[in-house]
């Protein structure tokens, strides 16, 4: 059962959502260090690299979040969109596959933060994940220009 199945209700669920998003995070920068090492062309490891480093960040900046603060503001009852089945980096996928897969991992992550944040009311907390968005959406930007 995925964390967004829940009524977003309470202290609970949503420090299940952040622990989902941080585990998501460290997730993604184990990828885009995998690519990096990947990666042919310095430019593009540096990329990934940067990349990594952020998402790594990003779960730091999650663990800070003040969920008791957060949940205390919510409305009950409240439920968040089921999110899609990642496409998990195999064997055998062109580069170009697992880009597109990284993309679609971002903009998801945009979603959930965005959602997050339309939750609550205007704090501290609201513009962590604001901003968390505006990066995400910043590496699914840097992304597709790999792609070309």
């Amino acid at each position: 059962m995925s964390v967004y199945d829940n009524a977003f209700d309470d202290y609970g669920h949503l420090l299940q959502l952040v622990e989902f998003a941080i585990q998501k995070e460290r997730e993604a920068a184990e990828l885009y260090g995998s690519l990096a090492d990947q990666a042919e062309a310095p430019e593009v490891a540096a990329a990934f690299k940067r990349i990594a480093s952020m998402e790594e960040e990003h779960s730091r900046r999650l663990g800070r979040l003040n969920v008791a603060e957060a949940a205390s503001a919510i409305q009950s009852g409240i439920r968040l969109p089921v999110p899609h089945d990642a496409v998990e980096p195999h064997p055998g996928m062109t580069p170009v596959e697992v880009l597109k897969a990284a993309i679609s991992d971002e903009v998801e992550a945009v979603k959930l933060y965005t959602d997050m944040a339309n939750l609550i009311p205007d704090s501290l907390s609201k513009q962590l994940l604001l901003n968390l968005a505006a990066e995400e959406s910043q590496h699914r930007q840097e992304l597709e220009g790999m792609i070309g």
